[in-house]
């Protein structure tokens, strides 16, 4: 269940017009350096 609400919530929003093993690293760390962001605004 986690795991899908993760899913939900961030993977496919974000990746919903791109196959996900098309996805570069970059994006990938961008995308993780985004939520890292949000989730410090919340503390």
């Amino acid at each position: 269940m986690l795991y899908q609400s993760f899913a939900n919530n961030y993977l496919y929003p974000t990746f919903s017009d791109v196959d996900v093993e098309r996805v570069i690293a970059r994006e990938w760390i961008q995308w993780f350096n985004v939520i890292t962001d949000k989730q410090k605004q919340l503390i």
